[in-house]
C-alpha cells in the first residue's frame, strides 16, 4: 500500500495523542499506512516549542528523509507512493523536504516524496532558487493564522505555480494557527 508519514509540530508527539489515534486509523482503513515522526524522544527533548534550538530544522529534515528511507525498504509499501505530511514546524519539514538538492544529498538513498502536506508550515524562509522534486504539494493554511501567516504560503506557492511545479494552497479564512 502507499504510506504517510506524519510530523508533528514543536511539541512532543504525544502532545498529539488523541489527534494520530483519529486520523492514523483512517488512513489504515483508507489502504495508507502511516508513520508518525518522533523526533524528541530517542534525544530526550519534550518540547521545542519555547527554544527551536533545542531541535533544528535540519536535524528535523535528515528524520524524516531516514523514515522515507525506512519505508521505501519495507516490501510491504509501494516506496514509490510515500507521501509526507506535517503540522505547524512538522508542515514546514513536509515543504523543505519537496527540495531536490535535498534528494540529491542522498539523505534517503535517492528516494523522494510522492507528495507532500503541508498544514499551516512557516513559509517566511524560501529558497531562493526553487528546484522541487515535481511532487504534487497542498498547503492547508489559516486566514487567521498570527504565528506562521498565509501571505507568506501564498506567494511561495504562487512562485511554484509560475515556475511550473504542482502547488496548491488553501486557506481556511477563520482558521488560527493549529486550527
Amino acid at each position: 500500500p502507499p504510506a504517510v508519514i506524519l510530523d508533528q509540530g514543536s511539541g512532543h508527539p504525544k502532545r498529539l495523542g488523541p489527534w494520530f489515534q483519529d486520523l492514523v486509523p483512517g488512513l489504515v482503513d483508507a489502504g495508507i499506512a502511516a508513520l508518525v515522526l518522533d523526533s524528541y524522544t530517542n534525544r530526550g527533548i519534550s518540547s521545542s516549542a519555547a527554544d527551536q534550538t533545542k531541535l533544528s530544522k535540519a536535524t528535523r529534515v535528515v528524520d524524516a528523509f531516514q523514515a522515507l528511507k525506512k519505508l521505501a525498504s519495507l516490501s510491504m509499501i509501494d516506496e514509490n507512493k510515500i507521501g509526507i505530511s506535517g503540522y505547524s514546524f512538522g508542515g514546514t519539514v513536509a515543504m523543505v523536504a519537496a527540495d531536490m538538492r535535498l534528494v540529491e544529498a542522498g539523505l534517503a538513498g535517492g528516494k523522494k516524496f510522492a507528495a507532500h502536506l503541508p498544514v499551516y508550515p512557516s513559509c517566511q524562509s524560501q529558497f531562493r532558487r526553487l528546484k522541487l522534486t515535481g511532487a504534487p504539494m497542498l498547503f492547508l493554511v489559516g486566514g487567521l493564522d498570527d504565528y506562521t501567516p498565509a501571505k507568506y504560503c501564498l506567494s511561495y506557492v504562487e512562485r511554484m505555480v509560475a515556475e511550473g511545479y504542482d502547488a496548491i494552497i488553501k486557506v481556511y479564512p477563520e482558521a488560527y494557527h493549529a486550527w
